[in-house]
């Protein structure tokens, strides 16, 4: 590549980023809100064992901490 190639590429991609940058950003609280009803039951990610893809294992794990404290030796302090 030439030099004028590399630079034209150089600006293409700053102005690439500086629109990014200048593209409205969501709301977290809002995007929480919008979520939420998503995460709970009833809600597409609990359906058809979808929770397995969507949460954590140590969010799952959190879940069941009194079930699984009923088999006995489990600890879990939250």
């Amino acid at each position: 590549m030439t030099e004028a190639n590399c630079k034209s590429e150089l600006n293409n991609i700053i102005k690439q980023y500086e629109q990014r940058l200048s593209s409205p950003r969501l709301n977290p609280l809002d995007e929480f809100d919008r979520l939420l009803p998503t995460c709970c039951p009833g809600g597409s990610r609990f359906q058809q064992q979808n929770f397995l893809t969507f949460f954590a294992g140590k969010d799952l794990l959190y879940g069941m901490r009194e079930q699984l404290s009923n088999f006995g030796k489990c600890d879990f302090r939250g």
